[in-house]
């Protein structure tokens, strides 16, 4: 069953989220006096995961104070557990019933 938690207040968001997961690479360019480019990447990529969450007004309130005190979030879905912080979050208007649609943008954090 997917959930959306928050870890470090221990309270649970949303039941209805799903997550996709983006990496970034880690890419330095540097250009030669002949104008050769060269392209080089350092370290691992950056991941961060991509959440698409329906919330109610105590949800949002929720997600806005987790983005606020960059509490630690939990997500798990079919694929696994993944947990990240907070780095930004976007709502759609309003619709029925009461509900927004959240996207919201977590940094990978490690376990």
């Amino acid at each position: 069953m997917a959930m959306l938690k928050n870890l470090t207040r221990g309270s649970e968001i949303t039941p209805f989220v799903s997550l996709v997961q983006r990496e970034t690479p880690r890419q330095v360019m540097v250009a030669a006096l002949d104008g050769t480019r060269y392209l080089q990447s350092i370290g691992r990529p950056q991941t961060d995961y991509q959440l698409t969450a329906y919330v109610q007004p105590d949800g949002r309130n929720a997600l806005d104070q987790a983005w606020w005190a960059c509490d630690l979030l939990e997500v798990r879905v079919k694929r696994g557990t993944f947990r990240g912080r907070i780095t930004a979050v976007t709502y759609g208007p309003r619709m029925a019933k009461d509900w927004y649609q959240a996207t919201v943008t977590l940094a990978e954090e490690e376990e």
